[in-house]
């Protein structure tokens, strides 16, 4: 329950509150941080970024503000109003595309590295990869249908969709040999490492960076490096391997 509240946008404290007055019922705030065990000050500052979310709303009576979580049922239209104001906002994002690009300072130092951390910013790494062309990976299916199952089928489908390239490593386990069933195509190469191959972190590596994730439940985590040098000689390394 608490992933999937983290999945609307709520904070931990933010869940914990929701999960709370779904239980309680309409509360004035004052009640509700006495259950919470938190300042009133702070309870509203949740009560309305939970609000902001479309997870609760407000009302008076006999000149007290009320607090309640909306219809559960109503959730679903929560997200999809979600859906259609981030579709519209990639709209304008593509409309507005050329003239940020000429607006960015092309000479700007461009970081060497980057920190992923925490599943939002790892998801965000991940479509980065989707735009490449071409790219080869050490990777372990299991950790990742455990810990990110929403990317276990989306990069595969996304590569057949956008006619990219990849050859991929697998750590022998039985997930593997499903994902090779499903997904191994001509642009979509596989193959299974020896067994007793154990590996707790994938690497992809791409034309200029290389991706290294960490699938630690509690410290899901990926760094990128922006180098040109070192992504070829990975690649080398891995050219190695797949021979």
């Amino acid at each position: 329950m608490k992933d999937f509240l983290r999945d609307l946008g709520a904070k931990k404290n933010e869940g914990e509150t929701y999960l709370r007055l779904l239980e309680l019922g309409a509360q004035p705030a004052s009640v509700i941080a006495k259950h919470i065990g938190t300042p009133r000050s702070t309870m509203y500052l949740i009560l309305q970024a939970l609000e902001n979310l479309g997870l609760v709303e407000e009302f008076e009576r006999s000149g007290v503000k009320y607090f309640k979580t909306v219809d559960v049922s109503e959730i679903e239209n929560v997200i999809n109003a979600r859906k259609r104001s981030l579709d519209q906002t990639m709209i304008h994002f593509k409309e507005k595309l050329p003239e940020l690009e000429l607006l960015q300072k092309k000479l700007t130092m461009t970081p060497k590295t980057k920190l992923f951390e925490g599943k939002d910013k790892v998801m965000q790494m991940y479509e980065q990869v989707l735009k490449e062309e071409s790219f080869s990976a050490l990777f372990n299916a299991q950790l990742m249908k455990e810990v990110m199952p929403q990317y276990y089928e989306k990069i595969p489908q996304a590569l057949k969709k956008q006619g990219g390239k990849a050859r991929e490593l697998l750590v022998d386990n039985a997930v593997a040999h499903e994902y090779m069933e499903k997904f191994e195509s001509e642009r979509h190469q596989m193959k299974v490492l020896p067994l007793g191959t154990d590996l707790q972190s994938d690497m992809i590596i791409c034309k200029e960076k290389i991706f290294l994730i960490s699938f630690g439940k509690s410290d899901l985590s990926a760094v990128e490096i922006y180098n040109s040098s070192l992504a070829k000689s990975h690649q080398s390394f891995f050219n190695l391997l797949w021979g």
